[in-house]
């Protein structure tokens, strides 16, 4: 399986990975070739984008050209989304990542919080991130007009009550506000 992974290293061409047998890749990867390959092209300039902010931000010249150094492993687009979706996919530990990849599991955690950077930004140039933050209950509402029935799957996470009986009262009180 980790096959798909090491042919994504080497493949550039769209038309390759669109080739590629699609049981095996939505296997290693989550998504069909075809999905993938939407997703690269906005991968791959959302990648541009964030690496040109990261260089006009930058406060002290470059010891470097950029492009100097070891090469990377993972050197083209698509085996960077490769790596991050198999990722996701399975939540492999991070030393049988590296094993796979080949890299150290500290290098794979730098890579994977890297890229997914990259990868929300690439999501919310797509605008297909949902919306988790509201201002307001009104904003709340709009968002979910027309929407007859809400579910929300949530989890209880223990919390800490306050001493004071003044603290106590107001933390009842924002707990018994409803956003209607």
């Amino acid at each position: 399986m980790a096959g798909i992974l090491e042919e994504l290293k080497h493949i550039c061409d769209e038309k390759a990975i669109l080739a590629m047998e699609e049981r095996e890749f939505k296997a290693v990867i989550g998504l069909s070739p075809l999905a993938f390959v939407k997703l690269l092209s906005s991968f791959s300039q959302s990648e541009i984008e964030l690496k040109a902010k990261a260089e006009a931000g930058r406060v002290r010249p470059r010891q470097r050209q950029a492009g100097g150094g070891r090469k990377a492993t993972l050197r083209s687009p698509a085996s960077r989304l490769g790596f991050l979706l198999h990722y996701f996919k399975g939540y492999d530990t991070l030393d049988d990542l590296g094993d796979q990849v080949g890299f150290h599991r500290s290098n794979v955690s730098r890579t994977r919080d890297n890229l997914l950077a990259v990868l929300l930004h690439a999501l919310a140039s797509l605008n297909v991130l949902p919306q988790r933050e509201f201002a307001s209950p009104a904003e709340l509402e709009a968002a979910f007009a027309g929407i007859e029935a809400l579910v929300i799957d949530a989890t209880e996470r223990p919390i800490q009550r306050p001493q004071a009986a003044t603290d106590q009262k107001k933390a009842i009180a924002a707990k018994s506000i409803k956003i209607r």
